[in-house]
């Protein structure tokens, strides 16, 4: 029997933090494939649609993804059921069983997730990378089994002057400020600064086609203004007209009667024509759009691009009757864009779901990182009056009334949540109803290291009560009453305590979190 010098080595090490890793790596794996945990269960399920579910394609990105995610979970199951009863075949399939029922699980759920697509390619994916993850830990098994854990000594002898308490306060410094400076910096991002004024305005498709729109559309007006909610009171009950707005409008264009083209009635924009064949419908919805009947203005919509890119505001007003509930693409109803890929704005339908599409420095050239997503709005083809307006960092939907408001926040911490998570925005589409969770996640991300980083300096030194009482006051209270600063400051930002608290909470909830678990580990050991 080994003694117990002989047993500290670096495999007693892992073993003694595999369990914390193998928890880490199924909340990581829940938290990025599952986000935002919206689940939408059908009235209609079946086996049918479970397979149709199943049949989108897996990117590359996706692949290389699930290796990060599941070889962290192989790797340190294969450490947590190391044992002299079991040998390393039996183990390895069963860790390939455990990642199987766990991306089997995944992709199941994403069935009812109606921003994910779940596949069989993940599916399977997933359950090699589990498997290259306990490979991955026998590979090195019997070398960590020979390293002494004395060896840490060194290393810990070597980083010591990186954390003595001068450098961890000034790490704690750092960051703050260095949040601060990347939250100041992203104000303008925002802002729609970065829209083209080289693209034609189209109803009821793109320009090279495949993304049409079935239903009617009585007229649209677009303003380079964000309306007030008395304005938007007024474009409810004034129905087709758009004198609410009449100050700032841009483009006025009516659309209850078939003709070869359509002129805007402020003579702003350039005509709409029809891209292949005019429709030959109308009633009291408006013209027909679907298959081949599209409008496309003869010329790029650049005085509309150029004074919205001005303002950084807009409001939209039209009226819109889908035909078919089940289209998807999305299919465009109104969007200014060049191709598929390119668009300064896009209002459009997936199945039941209505999609919309912004375009500035968050969202990227084709407006979908994140897009936004609001759910039922076309499960039956009813006409909705829709205002959209954005007021330079707030985009707010109104559909048929002004009391049935959605809004979504392009916010600077939003900005920075979504430029670390970039790889999750095409999976994780904006919904209004979840701003409380966008919300958590967002200073999450600002509030969470800061925890961390004084987990580490408490944990190194233990001070007195005095030491605490600033470590707090430094590491806790301050940092969360500037970022709140520098965030009041942003465009359209407000001071808010509700913003303060949820700092304070984070950053307090993360403190406390990881100085009961070294404790209990510290206890066990």
């Amino acid at each position: 029997m080994k003694n117990n010098d002989s047993e500290k080595n670096f495999l007693t090490l892992l073993k003694t933090v595999a369990g914390a890793i193998f928890l880490v790596s199924i909340l990581l794996i829940l938290f990025t494939t599952l986000l935002p945990f919206n689940f939408v269960f059908p009235d209609n399920l079946s086996l049918d649609f479970i397979i149709d579910r199943f049949t989108k394609h897996s990117s590359w990105t996706d692949l290389f993804a699930n290796l990060l995610l599941f070889i962290p979970f192989g790797f340190s199951l294969a450490a947590l059921i190391d044992r002299n009863d079991l040998n390393r075949s039996e183990s390895i399939v069963i860790i390939f069983l455990c990642s199987l029922i766990l991306s089997s699980s995944v992709e199941f759920s994403q069935v009812f997730l109606p921003s994910r697509a779940p596949t069989s390619v993940d599916l399977f994916s997933n359950s090699i990378s589990g498997f290259l993850g306990s490979l991955s830990f026998y590979a090195i098994r019997d070398q960590l089994e020979e390293i002494p854990i004395t060896s840490l000594g060194s290393l810990y002898r070597f980083f010591r002057p990186l954390l003595s308490l001068p450098s961890l306060a000034l790490l704690l410094i750092g960051y703050v400020i260095t949040v601060s400076w990347l939250l100041w910096n992203l104000q303008t991002a925002t802002q729609l600064n970065n829209w083209d004024d080289s693209f034609p305005l189209i109803i009821g498709d793109e320009f090279i086609r495949y993304r049409s729109w079935e239903g009617q559309m009585t007229g649209l007006c677009i303003s380079n203004q964000a309306a007030s909610p008395a304005q938007i009171s007024q474009l409810f009950s004034d129905n087709n007209s758009c004198d609410a707005i009449a100050d700032s409008l841009i483009t006025d264009y009516d659309f209850t009667e078939l003709k070869n083209s359509y002129s805007d009635q402020t003579g702003n924009l350039p005509d709409l024509k029809w891209i292949e064949t005019p429709s030959n419908q109308v009633n009291e919805q408006g013209i027909f759009l679907g298959g081949n009947h599209a409008l496309i203005s003869t010329e790029p919509v650049k005085t509309l691009s150029q004074k919205i890119r001005q303002t950084s505001e807009f409001t939209l007003n039209t009226q819109i009757t889908t035909s078919n509930s089940i289209q998807d693409g999305p299919a465009r109803i109104i969007t200014i864009s060049d191709d598929v890929i390119n668009r300064n704005f896009m209002i459009g339908q997936s199945g039941s779901e209505l999609r919309v599409r912004l375009r500035n420095p968050i969202t990227g050239r084709n407006g979908m990182e994140p897009e936004v997503q609001i759910f039922d709005v076309f499960s039956k083809p009813k006409t909705h009056h829709m205002v959209i307006s954005y007021t330079g960092s707030e985009l707010q939907i109104y559909l048929d009334s002004i009391e049935n408001l959605y809004t979504i926040k392009f916010t600077p911490e939003a900005a920075l949540f979504w430029t670390v998570f970039s790889s999750l925005s095409e999976k994780m589409p904006l919904n209004p109803q979840n701003n409380k969770l966008y919300w958590l996640l967002y200073h999450g991300l600002i509030f969470i290291p800061l925890g961390v980083i004084l987990t580490l300096i408490s944990t190194i030194y233990r001070g007195n009560l005095l030491f605490y009482m600033l470590l707090t006051l430094g590491g806790v209270v301050l940092p969360s009453f500037l970022i709140e600063g520098v965030l009041a400051s942003s465009i359209n930002g407000v001071w808010s305590w509700e913003n303060v608290a949820l700092n304070l909470g984070i950053t307090v909830i993360t403190w406390l979190a990881l100085k009961l678990s070294f404790w209990f580990r510290f206890q066990s050991h």
